[in-house]
C-alpha cells in the first residue's frame, strides 16, 4: 500500500487543526462541553439524534441516499447541507467551487460538520490534516459492516498509515488490456520496460495504442507519473535518472498514429459495475486471452483507480456510532445491489457479497444489453475458436479486480497540482516543444520546488 504523505505548510496546518478541533472532545472549554451534554439530556429518549452532513454540492444521488436512510430506521436523522439550489448550481458551473470554499471556511472556523462529504481529490487534503475518525476503530466498536466483509485490495487503497480515515461505497477502474499473444502472461501491470520492449518488438503493421496519436500515447506512457516518479514522504522526485526519459523520448518518437494498422497492441478500458461495459474487454479482442497490462508503472500501480464520493467522519462528531451507521447504511447490501439499478451504476460495490453477486449472476432466462453475460456470450458466439468461454473471461476479470493494486487518483486520494504540471511540460513535448531530456530537467525542478514549499 503506498503510504506517501503529501506536506501542508506548517501556518496552514496550525490554523486548520486550531479551527478543526475546537468544539472536539477535550479541547473545549468546559463551559461549552457542560452546554452541549445538558442540550443532549434535554432531548426526549424517543427523539431521534440530529446529525449534519456537508458537502460542496448537493446531487441527486446523495440526497437520495440521505432521504432513503432517514426513511429506514428511527434513531438517527442525517441533515444534508445545501448552500445552492441544483437550478444554481446548473446555472454556474463554477458555483460549487466557492461551495467548497466555505465548507473549507467552516471547517477552519470549527464549524465541521458530524461527517463530510466530497470527492476523492478534495478529501486528500482534509485527510492530511487528521480530521476524521479512523474507521476501522469503529468497525471493533460499534455494529455494522466489518472489515473482513469489503473487498480488501480496494479497501487498501482508501488506507492511511494502516487506519480508515475516509471510504467510498463503489469505485471504477481505467486501464489497458492488451492480446497475450502479443505480450504474453507476464505483463500484467506491466513496467515501462516492459512496454517498452513490447513497442520495439510488435509488428510493422501494428499500432500500440488504439487512436493513439503522439499526444495520446504520451499520455499512455506517462499517466503513472506522479506515482512512479514523486515520493512526496521524502519531498523527492526522480525523473531525470529513471526510465522516464527513454520512455518519454520513445512515445513523443512515435512514427505511427492511430487507426493505421490493422490491429492495436493496446486497447485502453474503463471497468465500471457489472454491466456491458464490463465485459466489453472481451468482445473488442474478438475472444482472444487477454492480459491486464494497466499504465507502465514502476511499482505495479498500473490501474487508474478512482471510486464515487468519498465519506468521512469528524474527529468533532459528538456521535460517531450514529454516523458510523449512516456509513454502514451506504455500505450495506441493500444499497449496494441498488448501485447496479440506480443512476449510480458507474461503479462496482465494494461489498464483496455483492460484488461477487452480481459478478457471477447469469440471466440465462432473459440476457439483455445491461447483462455483463450478454456481451460474453455474444463474444463467444460470434468467436466460434475464442480462446476463452465466457465462465473463463469473467473469472480473469473478477480475479484481476480482487487483487490489483488499488490507489484512488495515485495517491492520497489524488494531487491535482502535481497531475497539471506533469501533463503541461509532457503535452509540451509532444508538441515538439521540449526534448524528452529538457521535459525531465523542466519536471524536475519544478516539482522539486513545489515538493520544498509544502514540506
Amino acid at each position: 500500500m503506498n503510504t506517501k504523505i503529501r506536506k501542508i505548510t506548517a501556518l496552514t496546518l496550525a490554523i486548520l487543526t486550531v479551527g478543526a478541533f475546537t468544539s472536539c472532545g477535550e479541547d473545549k472549554p468546559e463551559d461549552i462541553r457542560d452546554s452541549q451534554e445538558e442540550a443532549e439530556n434535554d432531548t426526549p429518549a424517543d427523539e431521534p439524534i440530529t446529525l449534519t452532513l456537508d458537502t460542496p454540492y448537493n446531487i441527486g444521488s446523495l440526497a437520495s441516499a440521505v432521504a432513503e436512510y432517514n426513511r429506514s430506521q428511527d434513531d438517527y436523522i442525517i441533515e444534508l447541507k445545501s448552500r445552492y439550489t441544483t437550478s444554481e448550481f446548473q446555472e454556474d458551473p463554477e458555483l460549487w467551487k466557492k461551495s467548497f470554499n466555505e465548507l473549507k471556511l467552516d471547517m477552519v472556523s470549527g464549524k465541521t460538520a458530524d461527517i463530510i462529504a466530497v470527492e476523492p481529490h478534495l478529501m486528500g487534503m482534509f485527510v492530511d490534516l487528521g480530521m476524521f475518525t479512523d474507521m476501522y476503530a469503529l468497525m471493533e466498536q460499534y455494529d455494522g459492516v466489518k472489515k473482513e466483509e469489503l473487498l480488501p485490495n480496494i479497501l487498501e487503497g482508501f488506507e492511511v498509515d494502516g487506519e480508515l480515515p475516509a471510504i467510498s461505497y463503489g469505485f471504477y477502474i481505467r486501464t489497458a488490456a492488451a492480446k497475450t499473444r502479443y505480450v504474453g502472461e507476464d505483463a500484467e501491470s506491466w513496467t515501462p520496460e516492459q512496454a517498452m520492449a513490447a513497442y520495439n518488438a510488435m509488428p510493422d503493421d501494428l499500432t500500440f495504442l488504439q487512436d493513439g496519436d503522439t499526444s495520446q500515447l504520451v499520455w499512455y506512457m506517462t499517466k503513472t507519473a506522479q506515482f512512479s516518479y514523486i515520493d512526496e514522504e521524502s519531498s523527492t522526485c526522480n525523473f531525470t535518472d529513471s526510465s522516464f526519459v527513454d520512455m518519454l523520448e520513445l512515445a513523443c518518437g512515435n512514427p505511427k498514429g492511430g487507426n493505421i494498422g490493422e490491429d492495436d497492441m493496446v486497447k485502453q478500458l474503463i471497468l465500471n459495475a457489472f454491466g456491458g461495459q464490463a465485459a466489453d474487454f472481451y468482445s473488442q479482442f474478438g475472444g482472444e486471452d487477454v492480459t491486464f497490462v494497466g499504465f507502465p508503472s514502476e511499482d505495479g500501480y498500473g490501474a487508474a483507480g478512482s471510486s464515487a464520493m468519498m465519506f468521512g467522519i469528524s474527529e468533532s462528531c459528538q456521535n460517531k456510532e450514529g454516523a458510523w451507521d449512516f456509513i454502514c447504511y451506504l455500505l450495506s447490501k441493500r444499497y449496494q445491489r441498488d448501485l447496479l439499478e440506480s443512476d449510480m451504476n458507474r461503479y462496482f460495490p465494494i461489498l464483496k457479497e455483492v460484488f461477487d453477486e452480481q459478478a457471477f449472476e447469469q440471466d440465462t432466462e432473459a440476457l439483455s444489453h445491461d447483462n455483463m453475460w450478454y456481451f460474453l456470450v455474444q463474444t463467444y458466439e460470434n468467436n466460434p475458436d475464442a480462446d476463452l468461454t465466457p465462465e473463463q473471461a469473467q473469472q480473469k476479470l473478477y480475479d484481476y479486480l480482487t487483487t490489483l493494486k488499488f490507489t484512488p487518483y495515485y495517491g492520497r486520494y489524488g494531487t491535482t497540482e502535481l497531475e497539471n504540471i506533469i501533463s503541461e511540460e509532457c503535452q509540451a513535448a509532444a508538441a515538439g516543444g521540449s526534448t524528452a531530456q529538457e521535459c525531465a530537467d523542466l519536471l524536475q525542478n519544478r516539482i522539486s520546488i513545489y515538493l520544498s514549499e509544502r514540506a
